[in-house]
């Protein structure tokens, strides 16, 4: 028994520590073969190799913990039986995890390869975010329970009521608006996709630009910023940290699966003005355009604002019109950027009810049968179904030709 128990052990371990990475590598170098137009890779091979080493030890670290703090191996088959909330696990709550997709990162940079960067990279994290969520959350809560009220530094609050310190409330604001920023600006250093649609109207083109709209878009930042810090209580603050990975997890993927260019219009102004707003593009991009992310923190942070002082929700709601009037009127936005953006923050707010009214309206149609019978045929509704399926996956195609 002992002896088959050491030998599932290391067969697990290979699977993982060799197995994963060289399928892994193997896919990568394939499609780099298949698809030589993917974007090229906006940074640097040193700073690959940087983050691929800086990954590999706080993975090590981490696996150490569970070993001699944990009293048991970094395997879902075989895990700790101790919790373990010391070393890595202080400042994230799976930082093997964490490492593990950036040493994915960081070897495709190293290696030029912009299908492990592009694609294989954002794989790894969905998978991470899959096992997380539907295996090894659930498993964790069911082995220890209570000790999950350990919050790491760089994690999202607990739910309730209590009291989030200054601490948590940074860390918050931290952890939503860090990833955002490090993506906006890797894509920004990126072309446009050559298939992006021009979002701005003919007559948006004659609109009237204003220097001292200039002054309102700056604004957005602080703003967005603070809507994390006036949130008292850990529940308001753990909303605000998943409707902030939803905005910026949906966002990206409209612009990447949709993408869209709105010029930006020449600045108008002040010499002062036009310093501000060329500081404002400095890092931008005119396809990173649709949803306008600038409306959508903006949107979350009245959302913040009304939940912690809810006679400031006038004041709020005014503060979103005014910014979604200045992306206009600086001619950094086109107005349906302006309305999509509005639309993702509201959503992002509210994720939790628009997830359970999906879930249901998906339950419902998954469960519905109806057929019609047309002489000796009978044609079920689920027939439609795989036909639009079908529909869309032809269309899709060809249009990529």
């Amino acid at each position: 028994m002992a002896v088959n128990g050491m030998a599932g052990r290391f067969a697990y371990g290979a699977l993982f520590i060799v197995g994963l990475p060289t399928l892994w590598c193997l896919w990568a170098w394939r499609l780099d073969q298949l698809m030589p137009h993917l974007w090229p890779i906006p940074v640097p091979g040193r700073a690959g190799l940087v983050l691929a080493m800086a990954g590999l030890g706080l993975m090590f670290s981490s696996m150490a913990a569970l070993w001699l703090t944990g009293k048991g191996l970094p395997m879902n088959a075989y895990p700790p039986s101790r919790f373990v909330r010391s070393g890595p696990y202080s400042i994230v709550r799976h930082p093997i995890y964490f490492s593990f997709v950036a040493v994915v990162a960081g070897i495709a940079v190293a290696a030029n390869s912009p299908a492990g960067f592009w694609i294989i990279t954002p794989i790894s994290a969905l998978s991470v975010i899959g096992l997380v969520l539907g295996y090894e959350g659930p498993g964790l809560r069911a082995r220890f329970g209570d000790a999950l009220g350990h919050v790491p530094l760089l994690g999202p609050p607990p739910p309730g009521r209590t009291h989030a310190p200054l601490a948590m409330r940074l860390s918050a604001a931290a952890i939503v608006f860090g990833p955002w920023a490090i993506l906006y600006v890797v894509l920004s250093m990126v072309p446009a996709p050559i298939d992006a649609l021009d979002l701005r109207l003919d007559w948006e083109r004659n609109i009237a630009l204003q220097g001292w709209a200039v002054w309102l878009y700056s604004a957005a930042y602080p703003v967005a910023i603070a809507g994390p810090l006036v949130l008292s209580t850990t529940g308001n603050l753990r909303r605000f940290v998943i409707s902030g990975w939803f905005v910026t997890l949906l966002g990206f993927a409209t612009m990447l699966l949709l993408p869209g260019r709105a010029e930006l219009l020449p600045v108008r102004g002040s010499e002062i003005e036009v310093f501000l707003m060329q500081a404002n593009r400095s890092l931008d991009a005119d396809w990173l355009a649709l949803p306008s992310f600038h409306i959508a923190w903006v949107v979350l942070a009245a959302y913040c604002f009304a939940a912690a002082r809810p006679g400031l929700r006038p004041l709020a709601m005014l503060s979103v019109g005014l910014v979604g009037l200045s992306c206009v009127l600086t001619g950094s936005h086109a107005v349906v950027d302006v309305v999509a953006g509005l639309a993702l923050g509201m959503f992002g707010w509210h994720h939790g009810q628009v997830w359970h009214a999906l879930v249901a309206w998906s339950e419902r149609l998954a469960n519905s049968w109806n057929a019609v019978e047309l002489g000796p045929v009978r044609v079920i509704s689920h027939a439609i179904w795989s036909g639009l399926g079908v529909w869309a996956a032809e269309g899709w195609k060809n249009a990529d030709r």
